[in-house]
């Protein structure tokens, strides 16, 4: 299943591409440990993804932080961006905050291009022990063709 997004900029994008995707958003409850799928690469496409951002609905933070990752290659989905705590803002939407992961980390460090027809996947590793947690989750990047 393909989730449509909006296209931002004109002649401004990325390698190979000529604007800027966004993912259209998925809500994901952090309190229970799974993976969920945010994105299929359309067909003859690759995506090279610049952030994941995760915008809280809502949290009741009173326990630990998840911890997540998000990749192509099923168990650990790992293999885009590796795992990492989610610090989410208390009190639901009113302090809703948004975090970046800057997928490529470093110019030393590999990490996986989805290409045409591949799904990318929110993994909640280890998940929040707060009674509420729940965000929302898309990417920004570029199509590369």
């Amino acid at each position: 299943m393909s989730q449509a997004g909006s296209i931002r900029g004109s002649g401004s994008g990325g390698p190979g591409s000529d604007s800027i995707f966004n993912t259209t958003p998925v809500t994901i409850d952090l309190t229970k440990s799974g993976a969920t799928l945010i994105y299929t690469v359309p067909t003859g496409k690759t995506f090279f993804p610049l952030f994941m951002y995760i915008n809280t609905i809502s949290n009741s933070d009173d326990g630990a932080n998840a911890l997540v990752s998000f990749g192509t290659n099923a168990t650990n989905y790992d293999n885009i961006s590796g795992i990492g705590s989610v610090l989410t803002a208390p009190n639901g939407p009113s302090l809703a905050g948004t975090y970046s992961v800057n997928t490529p980390g470093s110019v030393a460090e590999a990490f996986t291009l989805p290409t045409s027809g591949q799904t990318v996947y929110f993994n909640v590793q280890t998940h929040s022990t707060n009674t509420t947690n729940m965000v929302n989750v898309f990417m920004t990047g570029y199509f590369l063709t």
